[in-house]
C-alpha cells in the first residue's frame, strides 16, 4: 500500500471518517482546551486536596480521564463493528 492511499481519504473525494476517527479527534480537541490557560488559572490556586496542590490533581485528573474515555469509547466503538 502506498503513501497516496492514506492520503486519499482526506481529500475531497475521499473515504467519509469512521467514528472512531471522530472520537479521537474531538477529544483531542477537547484535551487541548481542558490543559490550555482559561482552566489552568481556575485551578492554580493555593489549595490543597490531602496535601497536593489543586493543580496537579486537575491535571492528572484530567490525564486519566482522557485516557479512561480514549479506551472506553474505542473499545465501545470497535464492539459494534
Amino acid at each position: 500500500m502506498g503513501a497516496t492511499a492514506h492520503l486519499k481519504k482526506f481529500q475531497p473525494g475521499g473515504a467519509a471518517m469512521t467514528k472512531a476517527e471522530k472520537l479521537l479527534i474531538f477529544l483531542g480537541v477537547l484535551a487541548f482546551f481542558l490543559f490550555n490557560y482559561p482552566f489552568l488559572h481556575i485551578f492554580n490556586r493555593n489549595l490543597f486536596l490531602g496535601g497536593i496542590p489543586l493543580l496537579l490533581v486537575y491535571l492528572f485528573g484530567v490525564w486519566v480521564l482522557t485516557i479512561a474515555v480514549l479506551l472506553v469509547g474505542k473499545s465501545w466503538l470497535s464492539s459494534r463493528d
